[in-house]
Protein backbone atom coordinates (compact mmCIF):
# COMPACT_ATOMS: atom_id res chain seq x y z
CA UNK A 1 0.00 0.00 0.00
CA UNK A 2 2.71 2.35 1.19
CA UNK A 3 6.23 1.29 0.95
CA UNK A 4 8.07 4.06 0.60
CA UNK A 5 10.02 4.39 -2.95
CA UNK A 6 13.53 5.96 -4.15
CA UNK A 7 15.67 4.77 -0.99
CA UNK A 8 16.88 1.79 -2.73
CA UNK A 9 15.62 -0.45 -0.32
CA UNK A 10 12.85 -3.47 -0.30
CA UNK A 11 9.60 -2.98 -1.90
CA UNK A 12 7.96 -0.11 -3.41
CA UNK A 13 4.14 0.49 -2.71
CA UNK A 14 1.42 1.90 -4.58
CA UNK A 15 1.59 5.59 -2.63
CA UNK A 16 5.62 5.29 -2.15
CA UNK A 17 5.67 9.13 -0.97
CA UNK A 18 5.45 8.73 2.69
CA UNK A 19 2.55 10.98 2.90
CA UNK A 20 -0.73 8.26 3.14
CA UNK A 21 -1.52 7.86 6.97
CA UNK A 22 -1.88 4.85 7.58
CA UNK A 23 -4.18 2.95 11.11
CA UNK A 24 -3.11 -0.75 11.50
CA UNK A 25 -5.46 -3.14 13.83
CA UNK A 26 -4.10 -6.08 14.59
CA UNK A 27 -6.79 -8.55 14.34
CA UNK A 28 -5.08 -12.34 14.61
CA UNK A 29 -3.26 -13.70 17.51
CA UNK A 30 0.27 -14.45 18.09
CA UNK A 31 -0.57 -17.81 16.08
CA UNK A 32 -2.15 -16.23 13.76
CA UNK A 33 -5.50 -17.18 14.57
CA UNK A 34 -8.92 -15.04 15.16
CA UNK A 35 -12.18 -16.05 15.80
CA UNK A 36 -15.08 -13.87 16.22
CA UNK A 37 -16.17 -11.84 13.56
CA UNK A 38 -17.27 -9.17 16.04
CA UNK A 39 -13.44 -8.55 16.41
CA UNK A 40 -12.97 -7.68 12.44
CA UNK A 41 -16.41 -5.40 12.46
CA UNK A 42 -14.75 -3.78 16.05
CA UNK A 43 -11.44 -3.44 14.17
CA UNK A 44 -12.94 -1.95 10.74
CA UNK A 45 -15.39 0.48 13.45
CA UNK A 46 -11.83 1.51 14.91
CA UNK A 47 -10.61 2.63 11.35
CA UNK A 48 -13.24 4.81 10.79
CA UNK A 49 -13.19 6.34 14.13
CA UNK A 50 -9.23 6.50 12.79
CA UNK A 51 -10.83 9.17 10.10
CA UNK A 52 -10.09 5.90 7.54
CA UNK A 53 -11.23 6.38 3.88
CA UNK A 54 -10.06 2.45 2.84
CA UNK A 55 -9.85 0.07 4.72
CA UNK A 56 -8.36 -3.37 3.28
CA UNK A 57 -9.23 -7.09 4.74
CA UNK A 58 -6.55 -9.36 4.13
CA UNK A 59 -8.53 -12.28 5.51
CA UNK A 60 -11.47 -14.01 5.42
CA UNK A 61 -13.86 -17.04 5.75
CA UNK A 62 -16.65 -19.21 4.85
CA UNK A 63 -19.66 -17.82 6.98
CA UNK A 64 -22.59 -15.64 5.93
CA UNK A 65 -23.08 -13.71 8.91
CA UNK A 66 -26.21 -11.35 9.09
CA UNK A 67 -24.49 -9.14 11.82
CA UNK A 68 -21.70 -8.87 9.74
CA UNK A 69 -22.74 -8.02 6.25
CA UNK A 70 -25.06 -4.93 8.11
CA UNK A 71 -21.93 -3.68 9.73
CA UNK A 72 -20.39 -3.34 6.63
CA UNK A 73 -23.20 -1.69 4.18
CA UNK A 74 -23.98 0.63 7.31
CA UNK A 75 -19.32 1.74 6.91
CA UNK A 76 -19.56 1.63 3.36
CA UNK A 77 -23.08 3.59 2.60
CA UNK A 78 -23.28 5.69 5.89
CA UNK A 79 -19.54 6.27 6.76
CA UNK A 80 -19.06 6.37 3.45
CA UNK A 81 -15.19 4.23 3.35
CA UNK A 82 -14.60 2.15 0.80
CA UNK A 83 -13.68 -1.82 1.99
CA UNK A 84 -11.45 -4.27 0.06
CA UNK A 85 -11.11 -7.70 1.13
CA UNK A 86 -9.49 -10.66 -0.31
CA UNK A 87 -11.54 -13.23 -2.48
CA UNK A 88 -10.14 -16.51 -0.79
CA UNK A 89 -7.16 -18.79 -1.87
CA UNK A 90 -9.34 -22.00 -2.51
CA UNK A 91 -9.05 -21.98 -6.09
CA UNK A 92 -12.97 -23.04 -5.95
CA UNK A 93 -16.31 -21.04 -6.49
CA UNK A 94 -16.69 -20.56 -2.66
CA UNK A 95 -17.48 -17.58 -1.20
CA UNK A 96 -14.89 -16.18 1.33
CA UNK A 97 -16.69 -13.31 3.69
CA UNK A 98 -15.99 -10.41 4.16
CA UNK A 99 -14.90 -10.23 0.91
CA UNK A 100 -18.32 -11.47 -0.31
CA UNK A 101 -20.74 -8.94 1.00
CA UNK A 102 -21.66 -6.73 -1.59
CA UNK A 103 -20.51 -3.59 0.04
CA UNK A 104 -17.37 -4.75 -0.05
CA UNK A 105 -14.85 -4.82 -2.97
CA UNK A 106 -13.40 -8.51 -3.47
CA UNK A 107 -10.05 -9.23 -5.23
CA UNK A 108 -9.00 -12.13 -7.33
CA UNK A 109 -5.14 -12.51 -7.75
CA UNK A 110 -3.14 -12.71 -10.99
CA UNK A 111 0.03 -13.51 -12.06
CA UNK A 112 3.07 -11.46 -14.10
CA UNK A 113 1.55 -12.50 -17.29
CA UNK A 114 -2.45 -11.19 -16.14
CA UNK A 115 -3.68 -14.61 -15.83
CA UNK A 116 -5.76 -15.56 -12.63
CA UNK A 117 -3.68 -17.60 -9.86
CA UNK A 118 -4.76 -21.34 -9.50
CA UNK A 119 -5.89 -20.33 -5.86
CA UNK A 120 -8.25 -17.64 -6.50
CA UNK A 121 -11.36 -17.82 -5.72
CA UNK A 122 -14.27 -17.01 -8.30
CA UNK A 123 -17.52 -16.46 -7.95
CA UNK A 124 -20.48 -13.97 -8.93
CA UNK A 125 -18.92 -11.54 -5.96
CA UNK A 126 -15.36 -11.09 -7.40
CA UNK A 127 -15.33 -7.46 -8.41
CA UNK A 128 -11.55 -7.01 -9.70
CA UNK A 129 -8.34 -8.34 -9.72
CA UNK A 130 -4.69 -7.63 -8.62
CA UNK A 131 -0.98 -9.43 -8.65
CA UNK A 132 -0.38 -11.48 -5.93
CA UNK A 133 1.79 -14.20 -7.12
CA UNK A 134 5.20 -13.85 -6.20
CA UNK A 135 4.81 -10.44 -4.42
CA UNK A 136 7.36 -9.38 -2.08
CA UNK A 137 6.99 -8.45 1.71
CA UNK A 138 8.38 -8.09 5.06
CA UNK A 139 9.73 -10.99 7.17
CA UNK A 140 11.10 -10.56 10.30
CA UNK A 141 14.81 -9.74 10.51
CA UNK A 142 14.29 -7.17 8.73
CA UNK A 143 14.52 -9.23 5.38
CA UNK A 144 11.82 -10.18 2.51
CA UNK A 145 10.33 -12.87 0.97
CA UNK A 146 7.82 -13.38 -1.78
CA UNK A 147 4.85 -14.72 -1.15
CA UNK A 148 1.43 -15.90 -2.89
CA UNK A 149 -2.44 -15.19 -2.24
CA UNK A 150 -5.11 -12.77 -2.61
CA UNK A 151 -4.18 -11.00 0.40
CA UNK A 152 -1.37 -9.47 -1.64
CA UNK A 153 -4.04 -8.91 -4.10
CA UNK A 154 -5.79 -6.53 -2.25
CA UNK A 155 -3.81 -4.21 -0.27
CA UNK A 156 -2.95 -3.41 -3.87
CA UNK A 157 -6.70 -2.27 -4.54
CA UNK A 158 -6.76 -0.48 -1.66
CA UNK A 159 -3.24 1.37 -2.24
CA UNK A 160 -4.90 2.27 -5.66
CA UNK A 161 -8.51 3.16 -4.13
CA UNK A 162 -6.22 5.61 -2.01
CA UNK A 163 -4.52 6.98 -5.11
CA UNK A 164 -7.43 7.86 -7.07
CA UNK A 165 -8.95 9.02 -4.21
CA UNK A 166 -6.55 11.84 -2.87
CA UNK A 167 -6.56 13.21 -6.43
CA UNK A 168 -10.54 13.34 -6.16
CA UNK A 169 -11.33 14.22 -2.59
CA UNK A 170 -15.05 15.49 -3.65
CA UNK A 171 -15.45 11.81 -5.01
CA UNK A 172 -18.11 9.76 -2.70
CA UNK A 173 -16.74 5.91 -1.84
CA UNK A 174 -19.25 4.56 -4.66
CA UNK A 175 -17.69 6.96 -6.81
CA UNK A 176 -14.26 5.65 -6.32
CA UNK A 177 -15.05 2.18 -6.67
CA UNK A 178 -17.39 2.85 -9.56
CA UNK A 179 -14.59 4.16 -11.34
CA UNK A 180 -11.88 1.39 -10.30
CA UNK A 181 -14.67 -0.88 -11.61
CA UNK A 182 -15.69 0.81 -14.59
CA UNK A 183 -11.88 1.64 -15.90
CA UNK A 184 -10.41 -1.90 -14.86
CA UNK A 185 -8.32 -3.81 -17.75
CA UNK A 186 -10.71 -6.35 -19.41
CA UNK A 187 -9.35 -9.61 -18.88
CA UNK A 188 -10.48 -13.31 -19.50
CA UNK A 189 -14.35 -13.29 -21.10
CA UNK A 190 -15.48 -10.24 -22.40
CA UNK A 191 -16.86 -8.21 -19.83
CA UNK A 192 -17.13 -8.97 -15.71
CA UNK A 193 -16.81 -12.61 -15.47
CA UNK A 194 -16.62 -14.53 -12.17
CA UNK A 195 -12.58 -14.93 -12.14
CA UNK A 196 -11.20 -11.87 -12.93
CA UNK A 197 -14.43 -9.52 -11.89
CA UNK A 198 -14.27 -6.21 -13.95
CA UNK A 199 -10.15 -6.67 -14.39
CA UNK A 200 -7.32 -5.87 -13.46
CA UNK A 201 -7.08 -2.61 -11.17
CA UNK A 202 -5.27 0.24 -13.22
CA UNK A 203 -4.57 3.31 -11.68
CA UNK A 204 -3.97 5.29 -15.04
CA UNK A 205 -6.54 4.46 -16.03
CA UNK A 206 -8.56 4.95 -13.13
CA UNK A 207 -7.53 8.09 -12.63
CA UNK A 208 -8.02 9.23 -16.48
CA UNK A 209 -11.75 8.25 -16.34
CA UNK A 210 -12.41 10.06 -13.51
CA UNK A 211 -10.89 13.07 -15.45
CA UNK A 212 -12.37 12.89 -18.44
CA UNK A 213 -15.76 12.84 -16.16
CA UNK A 214 -16.59 9.85 -16.33
CA UNK A 215 -19.02 8.20 -13.83
CA UNK A 216 -22.70 7.94 -13.63
CA UNK A 217 -22.93 6.57 -16.86
CA UNK A 218 -22.58 3.37 -19.09
CA UNK A 219 -19.60 1.58 -18.30
CA UNK A 220 -16.82 2.21 -21.15
CA UNK A 221 -14.46 -0.37 -22.83
CA UNK A 222 -11.29 1.24 -22.48
CA UNK A 223 -8.65 0.40 -25.16
CA UNK A 224 -5.72 -1.21 -23.01
CA UNK A 225 -2.66 0.79 -22.45
CA UNK A 226 0.59 -0.68 -22.14
CA UNK A 227 2.30 0.16 -18.85
CA UNK A 228 5.54 0.78 -18.41
CA UNK A 229 8.35 -2.17 -19.28
CA UNK A 230 11.92 -1.70 -18.03
CA UNK A 231 13.44 -0.50 -21.12
CA UNK A 232 10.77 -1.31 -23.11
CA UNK A 233 10.24 1.29 -25.56
CA UNK A 234 6.47 1.13 -24.36
CA UNK A 235 6.60 4.08 -22.03
CA UNK A 236 3.94 6.69 -22.94
CA UNK A 237 2.79 9.48 -21.08
CA UNK A 238 -0.98 8.90 -20.58
CA UNK A 239 -1.08 13.25 -19.93
CA UNK A 240 1.50 15.21 -21.56
CA UNK A 241 4.05 16.09 -18.18
CA UNK A 242 3.03 13.62 -16.67
CA UNK A 243 5.19 12.93 -13.02
CA UNK A 244 4.21 11.56 -9.50
CA UNK A 245 4.78 13.96 -6.50
CA UNK A 246 8.06 12.64 -5.50
CA UNK A 247 8.99 15.55 -8.09
CA UNK A 248 9.30 16.29 -11.95
CA UNK A 249 12.40 13.40 -12.23
CA UNK A 250 9.93 10.72 -11.56
CA UNK A 251 8.01 11.04 -14.85
CA UNK A 252 6.52 7.86 -17.00
CA UNK A 253 10.66 7.72 -18.66
CA UNK A 254 11.86 7.41 -15.76
CA UNK A 255 9.89 4.59 -14.44
CA UNK A 256 10.35 2.52 -17.78
CA UNK A 257 13.86 2.29 -16.88
CA UNK A 258 15.64 -1.00 -15.39
CA UNK A 259 13.25 -2.43 -12.73
CA UNK A 260 11.53 1.18 -11.80
CA UNK A 261 7.83 -0.06 -12.55
CA UNK A 262 8.08 -2.98 -10.73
Amino acid sequence: IAAIGGNNEGVVGVNRNGEIKLHIVKVFNNDGDWTWASDLIKAVESCVAAGSTVVNMSLGGGEFLKAEKEAYDRVYNQNGVLLVASSGNGGSKDKSYPASYPSVISVGATDENNRIANFSQYNNQVDLCAPGVGVKSTVPGGKYKKFDGTSMSAPHVAGVAALIWSNFQEKSAQEIREALESSALDLGSTGRDDKYGHGLVRADLAYNYLRSGGGGGSRPNPAPVPAPTPDGGNCVDSLSGWHDSDGEKFDCNWYGKKNRCE
